[in-house]
């Protein structure tokens, strides 16, 4: 048996050298661009979920937000941290699932995931949306990554849950990932009190790594 919310494991271990966080330190255009429509709807706090090394939480920091970052990397929250600190930005960091999080309800007004609410199965997906919700604003963004099934790496290796596959032939594959169509992941966002604004079918850096990028508002509280 899996454990589906096992990503965690590898990435500690990524982030704990410099070679492993290679890669990983340069914020994403896709969340850049985003900066001036945040700046003219007045967000002020910000949550970077699952952040790795903090690349995005350092980035939003530095423009003035107030900024958590949470994730269940020791060595990822060590290392964002420490660039805090060197910088003299102000950075609150969180040992933290992405299902259960430390924070009041409506707290935030612009949540992050990026590639990182796919890890575990459609179960595990639903919860943390149900869980960004709970902490989000009404009316507060939410940036968001998926898999899309046009990903090549959509039904190789083991399907241990709905369209959930575990590829243990490459180690950032070797635990349980989701992937859905553009109708299951409006539905998923619809179901879970978010309003789509933007969505997009993007090829990451390796060839043939299709995400969804999305941008939504959460429009009421989720009521299960």
């Amino acid at each position: 048996m899996y454990e589906m919310t096992s990503a965690y494991k590898h990435w500690n271990k990524q982030w704990q050298s410099c070679r492993g966080r290679q890669g990983w330190t340069v914020p994403e255009p896709s969340v850049i661009s985003l900066l001036p429509a945040l700046k003219e709807k007045g967000v002020e706090r910000i949550l970077d979920l699952g952040g790795g090394v903090g690349r995005h939480a350092l980035y939003f920091a530095a423009h003035g937000f107030k900024v958590n970052m949470s994730d269940l990397s020791a060595h990822g929250l060590d290392f964002a941290r420490g660039k805090a600190k060197e910088a003299g930005i102000e950075l609150s960091t969180h040992i933290a699932d992405m299902a259960t999080l430390p924070f009041e309800a409506d707290f935030f007004d612009y949540v992050l995931a990026w590639n990182v609410i796919y890890h575990g199965n459609k179960r595990n997906l639903i919860q943390s949306l149900v869980e960004i919700n709970r902490i989000l604003r009404v009316g507060g963004f939410f940036q968001a990554t998926l898999l899309s099934k046009n990903n090549y790496n959509f039904r190789i290796g083991d399907e241990v849950s709905k369209d959930t596959w575990v590829n243990s032939r490459v180690s950032d594959k070797a635990h349980p990932h989701y992937y859905c169509n553009e109708k299951e992941l409006n539905a998923l966002f619809t179901d879970a009190g978010f309003l789509i604004k933007d969505l997009e079918e993007v090829e990451q850096s390796l060839t043939g790594s299709f995400h969804w990028n999305v941008v939504a508002h959460k429009t009421s509280q989720y009521l299960p």
